[in-house]
């Protein structure tokens, strides 16, 4: 979501100082992937990434003393020569001749100041909610206890030499893998394995996009353990001199269980658990995030907050406003819960069994298409939804089908340019009466979205280039589904099967601006929802994987869409 321009501010460290006493230089790590713990004035305490590939900057930057811009004095020189390395943005600091920046120069020779700070203006971000997941241009990130933004684009207006940094990470001689998926605390003891780091080697290696893919840096072995030897490590770890402690575990040492045992008994910790609950989330939200949307745009997105049935308000009667006497009293228009469908969410689930056998191998080989294939069905259920709503073409609550030659938004004719001609007038003519003794008032409805089967693709595509004008405010856009064709579709809410033909296509409008078909999702969270819990006895050894998704499907108007059999 765009941004006003607010300045930030976040610390790193110098990278290294430069000792040849001709030159006044300095280089600076300016910016890392890594979280950092920022102040929003909206939001207030916040995590923050940002995406360096979105950072712009001048050909010559201010270095400043602490921030501070109240006078030249304030000034110690600039950076210049800024340019991404890797993840990171860095650059040169130029000290000037003066007095105070040559002091703060020597300081930076010495080892005594090892820290910048960077002010920014963020102009893009996307905000992810306290322990929720999103993918941003195809990385996975998951939030914490604190919302996280991802600043996915800013620009640098001034770096300023500071006395304490906050970036452990960029410190002198540091290597660090940085993965966008938080981990849960382990216990203290839990020293030698990086879980956090076999994680992000595990979903590199599967194809999963992760913030940090330069595995060389991670710590060795964990980035090559299997989860075999996780579960070793773990057992180790939780024992003393390589013997287990009593309890429950028993005193036999690892090293004479069997790979079943081993794995067994390490289940029995969060932190054995944790790495494959983040690594087939992962997975899972791929599987949902690739999955192509064909409803972006002309369907709106809503949020629910129980599965009991919500009525949504509207206004019987748009009305005009009137002029207003002095001392005079509006008019009142009431809410009528009728005039709409109600919202109701559901709560679709399945669960995979991930036998303790596997976890000798790579469990994650095998059932990775699995889990894939889980998000991508997830992702299936909201369009199956809005197109079952097309096909069925079920009477609103006024009593009337959703399509209806009474609404004129109903037609018979074949995809030309003089029916999409006829389809975009219907809705630019669309009315909604007023409560008083006046005529309708006119919507100017403008339809920016064509969708149709594949059949009939090709011929959309050549429609919408002809008629292209360069303005996205009117320019159509082509959305192709299956769903519109004879494939159909099942509604998950009835099971019902609902098919179109080759030959039918839909005209709708943006949903901001003419809302009919609208998705809500429980809490607003469209990804699902996932976990991995331990089977408990009845003959069985190993995980379940349970996914859910609470979502629903209402239709909510009918002005803003024109629908065709194709037929003449």
């Amino acid at each position: 979501m765009p941004t006003t321009e607010i300045l930030q501010t976040r610390t790193f460290a110098l990278e290294r100082a430069i000792p040849d006493t001709d030159s006044r230089t300095a280089s600076a790590v300016l910016t890392t992937p890594n979280r950092v713990v920022v102040n929003d004035p909206r939001r207030g305490t916040i995590e923050e990434i940002l995406v360096s590939a979105g950072g712009t900057w001048a050909k010559n930057v201010p270095l400043l003393d602490a921030h501070r811009r109240e006078s030249t004095d304030d000034i110690r020189g600039s950076v210049r020569n800024i340019r991404h390395a890797g993840s990171k943005i860095v650059g040169d600091l130029h000290f000037a001749n003066d007095e105070r920046s040559t002091d703060a120069l020597e300081k930076v020779r010495d080892g005594h100041l090892r820290d910048v700070s960077v002010g920014y203006a963020v102009y893009e971000h996307i905000t992810i909610e306290p322990k929720r997941s999103q993918m941003v241009a195809g990385t996975l990130y998951r939030a914490g206890t604190l919302p996280l933004r991802i600043s996915t684009k800013f620009h640098i207006r001034e770096v300023s030499l500071v006395l304490i940094g906050a970036d452990e990470a960029a410190k002198i001689g540091a290597r660090s893998a940085t993965i966008p998926v938080e981990r849960k605390d382990n216990p203290p003891m839990l020293n030698r394995i990086d879980t956090r780091a076999y994680a992000a080697a595990t979903m590199s290696r599967f194809g999963i996009p992760v913030e940090a893919r330069e595995v060389d840096h991670l710590p060795r072995p964990a980035a090559e353990m299997t989860p075999l030897a996780i579960a070793r490590e773990v057992l180790q770890l939780r024992g003393t001199g390589g013997e287990l402690a009593g309890g429950f575990l028993g005193d036999r040492p690892v090293s004479e269980m069997s790979d079943q045992e081993i794995v067994a008994r390490a289940a029995e910790f969060s932190e054995f658990a944790d790495v494959f609950d983040q690594a087939l989330e992962a997975k899972l939200v791929q599987g949902y995030s690739e999955t192509n949307n064909s409803l972006e745009g002309w369907v709106g997105i809503g949020t629910g907050r129980t599965f009991r049935s919500e009525p949504r308000l509207g206004l019987a009667a748009a009305g005009n406003l009137k002029r207003l006497p002095r001392g005079g009293q509006a008019k009142h228009e009431s809410a009528d819960a009728q005039q709409q469908n109600p919202s109701k969410l559901a709560r679709y689930a399945r669960s995979c069994f991930l036998d303790e056998q596997d976890f000798a191998g790579d469990i994650l080989a095998t059932h990775a298409e699995t889990i894939r294939g889980l998000g991508q069905a997830a992702r299936r259920l909201a369009p199956d939804m809005v197109f079952a709503s097309v096909h069925a073409n079920a009477n609103l609550p006024d009593g009337t089908p959703l399509f209806d030659g009474s609404r004129s938004n109903l037609g018979t004719g074949a995809l030309s340019a003089a029916n999409l001609g006829t389809a975009i007038a219907a809705l630019g003519n669309q009315t909604i009466p007023t409560g008083d003794d006046e005529n309708e008032v006119p919507l100017n409805i403008t339809g920016l979205f064509l969708v149709v089967p594949f059949e009939l693709k090709v011929a959309a595509a050549g429609l919408i280039r002809d008629m292209k004008i360069a303005d996205p405010n009117v320019d159509l856009q082509l959305r192709v589904d299956a769903r519109m064709g004879t494939p159909g579709c099942v509604d998950p809410r009835t099971k019902a099967q609902y098919n179109g033909t080759t030959t039918n296509w839909l005209l709708a409008a943006a949903a901001s601006s003419a809302l009919v078909f609208e998705i809500s999702y429980r809490d607003g969270k469209q990804e699902p929802t996932c976990r991995l819990r331990r089977a408990a006895g009845g003959g069985e050894w190993g995980f379940y994987f349970d996914i859910n998704l609470d979502v629903g499907a209402r239709v909510a108007g009918w002005r803003g869409v024109y629908f065709s059999s194709g037929t003449v």
